[in-house]
């Protein structure tokens, strides 16, 4: 769990630093799940197999 990420008035989003995105975060702000890997194949066939059954 992280704390979701902010755009900042100068935002950071596009500074790639040491292979990875730096993000804006406060350590107040509401939490999330990181992913660090996804299987978005099967999470995609799932998703059109739900649409189609509707």
């Amino acid at each position: 769990m992280v704390p979701t990420p902010y755009i900042e008035s100068n935002p950071r989003y596009d500074i790639f630093h040491d292979g990875h995105y730096q993000y804006a975060f406060n350590q107040s702000r509401p939490l999330m799940h990181h992913v660090y890997q996804i299987d978005r194949d099967l999470i995609w066939e799932d998703l059109v197999k739900k649409l189609t059954q509707a």
